[in-house]
């Protein structure tokens, strides 16, 4: 059964055109008995081919290009609506830090060594925080134009130290403990997508955690892999949400505190660790915690 899209095929533009010319001539052949009828039947099916050939496959060549800027306007409205919940999800947290150090100073009456020590330590975090947020932009502007991830050799301690100091205040306000383990370990991955994955996981462990709940971090070389793991001992998920979680549909759950999420997704990690060779490793159980896997190569594949 034909469909509406079937109709602009060239085949079936030369088909209709061919048809309805015969079946014209056929008309004019009974109606005014025409002489030598087969050459007139000849021409009837000659030229409405010839005619519309090249009309049918420069119209379809036109509609085919229309269709792929259609899909590729949809694909970077899907970028740019995650990179937008990417950005406003992991700047919330460092900016919320900043502001509480500045209403310290606001609200306690502090001498003036006490303030310069919290001047200091916002100055610190703010350099930090513009240096996060070239990364971050750097990194959105290679997703927006369809850069390939550059992987290179990097200790996850570079980039895992960093995000913790930026992620201090939401520990704090929750006064979630973190267990630090070793994480001196060489990563062979693109560093903002390793960088990316692992703020997502820490703020859902964060975000799940209740308040006097514990975080642990570390990570451990298995052959040539190195896995960096975030485990904490909040809500946990129960088998349907972690299908749900893992599907590409954007969902969003708010924490232990009515902290709201983006549902920029688990997904997304699963899909930015694919494009650097690795995997997410998820076990989780209600009410018992989570316990998130990040597996990458241990070093450059040999030439």
């Amino acid at each position: 059964m034909f469909r509406k899209e079937h109709f602009i095929k060239p085949w079936v533009i030369v088909l209709v055109s061919v048809s309805s010319s015969v079946i014209i001539y056929s008309f004019l052949i009974v109606l005014l008995d025409l002489k030598e009828p087969m050459v007139g039947m000849a021409i009837a099916i000659g030229a409405p081919f010839v005619v519309s050939l090249p009309i049918a496959l420069i119209i379809s060549s036109y509609i085919k290009r229309i269709q792929e800027k259609n899909e590729k306007l949809a694909k970077l409205d899907d970028i740019n609506k995650r990179l937008f919940s990417l950005l406003s999800h992991d700047l919330r947290s460092p900016l919320a830090s900043q502001k509480q150090a500045l209403d310290l100073l606001l609200k306690e009456d502090l001498d003036s060594q006490s303030g310069k020590e919290i001047l200091a330590e916002v100055s610190d975090r703010t350099d930090k925080l513009i240096h996060f947020l070239n990364n971050v932009l750097e990194w959105a502007h290679k997703q927006r134009t369809g850069e390939k991830v550059e992987r290179s050799l990097f200790l996850a301690q570079d980039i895992i130290l960093p995000l913790l100091d930026l992620y201090q205040a939401p520990l704090k306000s929750k006064n979630l403990k973190l267990r630090l383990g070793d994480i001196a370990y060489e990563v062979y991955a693109d560093p903002e997508s390793y960088s990316f994955v692992f703020r997502n996981l820490l703020h859902n462990a964060i975000k799940f955690t209740p308040k006097g709940g514990e975080i642990e971090i570390h990570a451990q070389r298995s052959n040539n892999e190195v896995h960096t793991i975030i485990k904490d001992n909040g809500v946990g998920m129960s088998p349907s949400q972690l299908e749900s979680i893992k599907s590409a549909k954007w969902i969003s759950t708010q924490g232990t505190e009515n902290e709201m999420g983006t549902g920029f997704g688990i997904n997304s990690c699963l899909n930015y660790l694919e494009l650097n060779q690795g995997e997410l490793r998820i076990d989780s159980e209600s009410g018992k915690g989570s316990r998130f896997e990040i597996i990458l190569p241990a070093a450059s594949p040999p030439k």
